[in-house]
């Protein structure tokens, strides 16, 4: 994934031509070409179609009695869109280089001619001022994605016929929803997805509370990212080792309890972070203070229920893809209740009364 990793490290370059007749600035003529525009598009919608991919893959374990066979073969669709989100990212980095290379050769052609009026006399030609705009996309973004990248790969290497199935299952479900994080994240900031920044990001910060809770017990020792990833998985895993649970490597009742009692008594802050998720999507309405309690647990069974999912109490893969997109769709409503609640209101026109 280095080939796409590449391409955006630099920031992604679209032209975007001003007009600037009345300009004294000697700038390059230059038509904006929409190769890149076409070539972002597609690469836009080959990521969507890899995330999706990724979604589907990482579901494989809810909806029946999966088989590493089952693994491996839906490995297959998935490593096709893999490749097919690599191919258009190199489209995309050749039409970048095309026009900037041609951006660059009419500045030259521009600075000449300007000379060349000058020394005749004359006024330099009128001009187009044409701007490179880059998409903002941040570094961290692009490490999050080559090290979930990495990751994947890493753990469908280590996966064969002899690999117990629940160990599989923890593994490569948290390694793909991982990677699916990432590439949303990578997709949001480059202007191809529109309404998963913000539900993305509350999800985010419930994964990073984990995170930050497990480091303070000791568990976890990566960065704190919000990606729900195999390292975060490992040290949940840690805990209940230490606490004698069976390694789920999901945080369900039993491990909250241990993780609190590991905080001597602190407010915990993923327990915070999942009442203020719960609360937003109407499955809770406790306190948010950070007390795991049966209310708390109840509200996400619920939750699980209504999702489709095995009621564990346990905020798994699953669960995390659910709270994104059922809070992308209350984002959604409250855009629309916006909207419509701004919208001009019509009335009929009335006719004065004729005086008497």
């Amino acid at each position: 994934m280095k080939r796409i990793l590449s391409i955006l490290a630099v920031g992604v370059m679209l032209l975007g031509a001003c007009s600037s007749d009345d300009s004294d600035d000697t700038t390059a003529t230059t038509e904006a070409e929409p190769d890149v525009e076409e070539a972002l598009s597609t690469f836009c919608e080959d990521g969507d179609s890899y995330v999706e991919a990724l979604d589907t893959y990482g579901q494989i374990f809810t909806e029946e009695e999966p088989t590493v066979g089952d693994l491996k073969e839906g490995a297959d669709p998935l490593m096709d869109a893999r490749e097919q989100a690599q191919d258009s990212g190199d489209d995309l980095k050749a039409a970048i280089e095309q026009q900037e290379e041609e951006v660059a050769e009419a500045e030259e052609d521009a600075m000449k001619e300007a000379e060349e009026a000058k020394e005749a006399g004359e006024e330099p030609p009128s001009t187009t001022s044409t701007s490179l705009v880059e998409v903002d996309v941040s570094e961290d973004t692009l490490a999050g994605v080559e090290n979930a990248e990495g990751d994947f790969t890493a753990t469908t290497e280590g996966i064969d016929d002899s690999t117990p199935l629940s160990e599989a299952s923890v593994s490569l479900t948290s390694a793909a929803y991982a990677l699916e994080v990432t590439w949303l994240a990578l997709l949001t900031e480059a202007g191809c997805v529109d309404d998963e920044g913000e539900s993305l990001a509350q999800v985010r910060e419930y994964v990073a509370a984990v995170q930050s809770d497990l480091e303070t017990a000791g568990y976890y020792k990566g960065k704190i990212d919000g990606i729900w990833g195999t390292e975060t998985a490992t040290a949940v895993k840690e805990l209940q080792t230490a606490n004698g649970l069976p390694e789920t490597g999901y945080l369900d009742p039993p491990s909250q309890a241990a993780l609190a009692d590991e905080l001597a008594g602190q407010e915990s802050n993923q327990v915070s972070a999942l009442q203020g998720v719960l609360k937003s999507l109407g499955y809770y309405d406790g306190p948010i203070d950070g007390q795991w309690s049966q209310q708390l647990e109840d509200g996400l069974k619920e939750f699980q229920r209504e999702l489709g999912v095995p009621e564990t109490g346990q905020v798994d893969e699953a669960t995390l893809r659910g709270f994104q997109d059922r809070l992308a769709e209350v984002d959604q409503a409250m855009i629309d209740s916006t909207s419509t609640t701004l919208a001009p209101e019509t009335t009929a026109p009335t006719t004065a009364a004729a005086p008497e």
